[in-house]
């Protein structure tokens, strides 16, 4: 009995140790397979989804896009447009992309998110288009790291050397001064951030680059920088430190010039700071070519500040003497383009209105006139310039008529004061002008990133009319610098570059990448849109050459109607007739009719031969041709998304009462056409609320046949010719913006 319970008892014991054994095997097996499949897991092959984004118009690349998800991670576009797009858990999916990029528009699709939904697959590929708003095309970055990252990584071609991190280590760099110099170009910058500190090199920092043509890339593709770097391969400080410099040293007015040995020089003038607001000197630096270096230092005496030149410089002859203008902002302090002259202070000269000797007083000051009366602009080593701001204050006084300024630069479509920051005055070979590029102060969508185009007669102006040709949201485009040795065409193409930061605007992340770096852009001065603008040489803007203008809202929604004015201004003859033929796309717009606007003006016969294509023949029966015309009247049409519609007028002969006949120069309007969302303000009280709502609920059911639709079908938001559910759930969604 003994023996057979311990027989049982080693039998239970062997199967509960078999058992245990086994569940050990199994959790084992588990856990194998188990960490083998969270390793696979865990380890997911880096081939990101290719997305460009390209300028409908031109088909370039779009640097400075951000491309988002609903989720908010934002990729930016590198220089050519591209993004690299890998998120794990996305790969394979649908995916909602929002663009958003300064003075660019994208396609809007359900209650105006900018944006559309592709399949994102290892590998795969898609292209997005964006409208340009902007006049000027952005073309790259030109500085920082990372300038070409995403291409690099999709294995995209790239046309500069250094496409990632360049020989200097720049991070960010702000403020660019370029001047053409023993056959390279030399730039250098202000302040220059670093990848190995916080703290960057705050002593002036440069490079050089082969002249287009002559070893340089084409400033279409971009520019090869090769910096003067230190011990570290970081920038090298091109300020040598002396006993009591302040911590900040930047250059701004570049001039090369022979010295008295006949040997070519390079000078900028300097200033010296103890933080952003402390100027504790300033005056002329000395380039040395051998230690690469600005060791030599002239000072200028801080006591009279007014006499010390600023900002960007161009060269120009005044009564055959060589000058070296400078723009601070505008061109109104000037030296002769001599060692001797430049390195002493007292050569400098002012172009001022002010009686010899005296300075701006407010109200009692003292302007120059002569025995009739009239003012008397010149330049004087004895006497400082006005701003633009007391030229507008002169005006006020009644000390000076607006026919007697020079500054007071206006915005040519809306008629707002164009406040000069910074300007980059260049003379024009197309446009046998001067130009100017400025960058505007208290924008109205950011404190210093709207670039207006201007032309005037001769440097000193008279500056009267701008025209916008950049914008950015509440992001700063500062310090603008024209590069007028990139000029194509003789000058019809011009450059520029200026400084992207969010520094000063209101903005609650800076743009990755691209903050504290160097954009370059270009402008086609013969684009119709600056013709309004665009003056006779020697001549002044707005009146004085003879000019066709079209007018009209700058957006519509699809669905409404809206008429575009036809005008003439400039012309000093009789006009008895005239023979004007306008184009537009009718796959955006329907016409709808036309009428005289003045009633000396008659439509003798109307054609439309070819949908698109309007003819008119018209008379002017007093003779004058200076006035509002003709008013066109148009239909916005529904294409699914926000687009740009055009009306161009392509011919426009005039004819005198002899019979001879001239021609105007075309004109074009372009205006914006909503996708469809209307605004929710019904009661006209500046506010979407729920007084709004109120409004659209009372009107709820109407529709285009209704008796009182002219009342109420403001509350048809989406412009399906009823009001609805859609448009209450639009208006409400605009409460919660």
């Amino acid at each position: 009995m003994i023996v057979l319970i311990l027989k049982s008892w080693k039998a239970r014991t062997y199967v509960r140790t078999l058992s245990l054994l086994l569940f050990v095997i199994v959790i084992v097996i588990s856990y194998a397979a188990g960490s083998a499949a969270a390793s696979a897991a865990a380890h997911i092959e880096y081939n990101p989804f290719k997305i460009r984004v390209v300028d409908s118009e031109t088909g370039r690349g779009i640097p400075l896009v951000e491309v988002s998800t609903v989720n908010e991670v934002v990729y930016v576009t590198d220089s050519a447009g591209y993004v690299a797009f890998f998120e794990p858990g996305l790969m394979g999916e649908d995916v909602w992309f929002e663009l958003e990029s300064h003075g660019y528009t994208h396609h809007y699709e359900s209650f105006g998110a900018k944006g559309t939904t592709v399949r994102v697959t290892p590998g795969g590929s898609v292209t997005f288009e964006m409208e340009r708003i902007n006049i000027a095309e952005r073309l790259y970055r030109v500085t920082g790291q990372g300038i070409y990252k995403d291409s690099v990584i999709l294995g995209e071609p790239v046309p500069i050397n250094n496409p990632l991190l360049g020989d200097g280590k720049v991070m960010g760099q702000d403020t660019v001064q370029t001047i053409e110099y023993k056959g390279k170009l030399y730039w250098f910058w202000g302040d220059t951030d670093k990848p190995n500190h916080a703290l960057g090199n705050f002593r002036t920092t440069g490079a050089t680059s082969e002249l287009p043509g002559k070893g340089g890339l084409d400033p279409d593709a971009g520019v090869n920088l090769t910096y003067f770097t230190d011990d570290e391969g970081t920038t090298k400080k091109l300020v040598p430190q002396n006993p009591g410099d302040g911590n900040l040293f930047w250059v701004s007015g570049l001039m090369t010039t022979k010295d008295a040995n006949g040997k070519e020089k390079l000078l900028a003038k300097y200033s010296n700071l103890h933080g952003l607001d402390d100027e504790v000197a300033s005056g002329i630096l000395i380039w040395n070519d051998e230690n690469e270096e600005f060791s030599d230092r002239v000072p200028f005496d801080m006591n009279q500040r007014w006499k010390h030149p600023d900002g960007q410089s161009t060269l120009y002859v005044d009564n055959g003497a060589q000058y070296w203008l400078f723009n601070q902002p505008w061109p109104v302090k000037r030296v002769k383009n001599t060692y001797e002259d430049i390195t002493n202070m007292n050569s400098y000269e002012s172009f001022t209105p002010l009686k010899p000797g005296t300075q701006y007083d407010g109200a009692a000051t003292e302007l120059n006139r002569d025995g009739d009366g009239n003012l008397v602009w010149g330049w004087r080593k004895d006497t400082p310039a006005i701003t633009q701001q007391q030229e507008a204050a002169l005006i006020g006084f009644g000390k000076m008529t607006a026919d007697e300024a020079r500054f007071q630069l206006k915005g040519v479509d809306t008629g707002e004061t164009v406040l000069n920051h910074t300007g980059s005055v260049k003379w024009n070979e197309y446009r046998q002008v001067w130009t100017n590029v400025i960058e505007q102060r208290e924008g109205s969508t950011s404190l210093l990133g709207e670039i207006w185009y201007a032309e005037a007669p001769a440097p000193t102006g008279p500056w009267k009319l701008a025209k916008k040709i950049i914008t950015h949201n509440e992001t700063d485009f500062y310090n603008v610098a024209r590069h007028s040795y990139f000029d194509k065409d003789n000058g019809r193409v011009i450059y520029f570059e200026g400084t992207y930061v969010a520094m000063f605007g209101n903005v609650g992340n800076p743009t990755p990448y691209y903050d504290y770096n160097q954009i370059m852009y270009k402008l086609d001065l013969s684009d119709a849109r600056l013709a309004s603008v665009q003056i006779e040489p020697n001549g002044e803007p707005g009146g004085e050459k003879p000019a066709a203008i079209l007018s009209g809202p700058a957006a519509v929604n699809a669905g409404q109607s809206f008429d575009a004015g036809y005008k003439v201004e400039g012309v000093e003859q009789s006009v008895f007739a005239q023979d004007v033929t306008f184009a537009y796309d009718p796959a955006k717009l329907t016409y709808i009719s036309a009428a005289p606007s003045d009633e000396d003006v008659a439509i003798v016969e109307e054609e439309e031969a070819t949908p698109g294509q309007l003819r008119f023949i018209l008379v002017n029966l007093d003779g004058n041709a200076n006035r509002d015309t003709l008013k066109l009247q148009f239909k916005a049409l529904a294409t699914g998304e926000t687009v740009t519609a055009a009306i161009a007028l392509t011919e426009a002969t005039l004819a005198n009462e002899n019979g001879e006949e001239f021609k105007l120069q075309g004109a074009t309007y372009q205006l914006r056409i909503e996708s469809g969302r209307g605004s929710g303000d019904l009661n006209n009280d500046q506010r979407v609320s729920v007084g709004d709502l109120a409004v659209a609920a009372a009107a709820y059911g109407k529709h285009s046949e209704s008796p009182d639709w002219e009342q109420v079908k403001k509350a048809d938001l989406n412009n399906d010719g009823k009001i609805d559910i859609a448009d209450l759930a639009e208006l409400a969604r605009q409460i919660f913006e």
